[in-house]
């Protein structure tokens, strides 16, 4: 027995690291906070107590008298009366049931930890099962790297329920598109996409729009094939919008009374731009503090690491890897990026929304499309060229260091960040400082595995002071002590 559990524990080896130093960071970030069970702060700041809280007790009330469904007032459509993030969970509503009332925070604040732990381990499923390029197999130590940095750049982007889901979700729909182009199978398409467009129909509309782009850029062999594969893809789209129909309409009709459509009303210019093409990837730092909301509209939470950024471009340069992938997965990337900042490829990106103040919600496709390339990269690292790791190296940093000096003399930033702008330049000489070694033969044994573990270092350290935002919030002690007026 107890070998048969070692063999088990080294088998899931990456799930079991990555979800026990996700839930270790989240505790850690919740201790520094004082938040319960800690301290007495409220776990969530901002929408996550005025506004998720509220639908969180109506959804406990619902059930504890029975009343699953029930008809909205929106003029058609039948959806659950508990609205928001607790539409569709009824794994959960045993726990609603017979929960009591002083255990209410701890069950509301568990539905988020899910969100926070879970992107990790279901990144590493996506890459063990991908069908577009080379799986990686589960016993692989590489797997625990490249988990990490995708969790914990969800506790980066510090946007806190909205985006985390996303980040959950996106490996999940993207690999049900895979099985529609190459195994003719829509099965998890249609499961995943549907029960996310019940859960939040706004995020689903985005997350529908770059549906459609990752499609774009996946191999279909020929013009016949992609028209098959186009014709497969619309019909189970269509699919998932008739089974969440009773949802999306209310939904729809809901939004028209929104005090934001008025903003909607017309589409910005496409030469428009927000500040600058250095902006965006100047919040690419150590230890950023996520914006939760800014008056600058080009702020985007993208952090998943420097070496991540660093040995990316080597992605083009993959011989392995067709061609035509590369480019429009490289063009895709950079498309996202030019959308931090261009007005109207903001607005469509934003589901054809005006954003206001919010930072860049379609950061996560940015950061899965990136953590996939670097992907790539690191599983061949080994039998790469070393000059292309070097010029690759050393071309993202002259980048990088271009975007600290635009955007730490932007007068609108108001100040780059000089904590994080230090802690940057260390993680970005230690990489270096590496690579150089490596590519002149020294090191040879021990540079690839050093680079991983200072890639784990530095994504740990940073993510606890960028996740606290997610806790942090002035008027925590006002939140807590009116927790029992909001159930009444």
């Amino acid at each position: 027995m107890l070998s048969v559990a070692k063999e088990k524990i080294i088998k899931y080896r990456a799930y079991i690291v990555v979800v026990s130093v996700s839930f270790f960071v989240m505790c850690i970030g919740m201790a520094i906070q004082g938040c319960m069970p800690f301290g007495n702060k409220f776990p969530l700041g901002g929408n996550g107590f005025f506004q998720d809280y509220a639908s969180f007790l109506n959804a406990v009330k619902q059930v504890k008298t029975g009343r699953f469904f029930g008809f909205l007032d929106y003029g058609v459509g039948l959806t659950f009366e508990n609205t928001g993030v607790y539409n569709l969970r009824p794994w959960l509503y045993p726990i609603y049931y017979f929960a009591p009332e002083s255990m209410y925070v701890y069950v509301f604040f568990f539905q988020y930890a899910l969100f926070y732990i879970l992107p990790g381990p279901i990144f590493i499923y996506y890459l063990t099962h991908r069908r577009s390029g080379r799986t990686i197999d589960l016993s692989n130590p590489i797997l625990v790297v490249l988990g990490l940095c995708y969790a914990l750049s969800v506790y980066s982007i510090s946007f806190f329920i909205y985006v985390f889901r996303y980040m959950m979700v996106i490996p999940i729909v993207f690999l049900g598109i895979e099985k529609i182009v190459y195994d003719k199978s829509s099965g998890l398409y249609i499961v995943s996409l549907t029960y996310y467009m019940i859960m939040d129909a706004y995020y689903a509309f985005i997350l529908c729009i770059f549906c459609g782009l990752y499609f774009l850029i996946l191999n279909h062999n020929d013009i016949k094939t992609f028209f098959k594969n186009t014709f497969r893809f619309g019909v189970s789209s269509l699919c998932c919008a008739g089974l969440s129909a009773a949802f999306l309409i209310p939904y729809f009709l809901k939004t028209r009374n929104s005090p934001y459509g008025s903003n909607d009303d017309s589409a910005p210019s496409l030469l428009k731009w927000f500040g600058s093409f250095f902006y965006p990837l100047s919040e690419y730092r150590v230890a950023n503090p996520g914006v939760v909301t800014s008056p600058y509209e080009y702020r985007a939470n993208i952090y998943c690491g420097l070496l991540v950024l660093l040995l990316v471009p080597i992605y083009v340069f993959l011989k392995d890897i067709d061609i035509y992938t590369r480019i429009k997965k490289t063009v895709l990337l950079i498309l996202i990026y030019i959308g931090f900042d261009n007005q109207l490829l903001n607005y469509v990106f934003h589901g054809f929304h005006y954003q206001w103040q919010v930072p860049n919600r379609f950061s996560c496709f940015f950061i899965f499309i990136l953590m996939v390339m670097f992907s790539d990269v690191l599983i061949r690292f080994t039998n790469i060229d070393k000059k292309y790791v070097l010029g690759s190296s050393v071309f993202s940093c002259v980048i990088l260091l271009s975007a600290y000096y635009f955007g730490a003399n932007n007068a609108d930033i108001g100040g780059i960040g000089i904590d994080s702008l230090y802690y940057s330049f260390i993680f970005l000489g230690s990489y270096l400082l590496v690579i150089i070694l490596y590519h002149f033969g020294k090191l040879k044994k021990y540079s690839y595995s050093l680079l991983c573990v200072i890639l784990l270092f530095e994504v740990i350290i940073s993510s606890i002071p960028t996740f606290m935002r997610t806790f942090r919030n002035s008027m925590s002690d006002y939140e807590i002590n009116y927790v029992s007026d909001m159930s009444k």
